[in-house]
């Protein structure tokens, strides 16, 4: 879907799609929004990649070596 509306793959790959419904209350979406982001900080803390965005390298800008 996001491919679709034109984000390109790295975006699309790194998305998170959640769905709501009418009967989701609202301590349900509390609960996934305080969890998913202490997922996404302890995901950031592991990843070499979020520390060269921090430091202002562009990703798309680096050449990966093949294995």
């Amino acid at each position: 879907m996001l491919r679709a509306l034109g984000l390109d793959a790295e975006m699309a790959h790194t998305s998170l799609r959640l769905g709501l419904g009418r009967f989701t209350t609202e301590a349900e979406v509390d609960f996934a929004i305080d969890h998913i982001a202490e997922a996404v900080t302890r995901l950031r803390s592991l990843s070499p990649l979020w520390d060269m965005h921090l430091e202002g390298i562009d990703i798309k800008s680096i050449q990966w070596a093949e294995h």
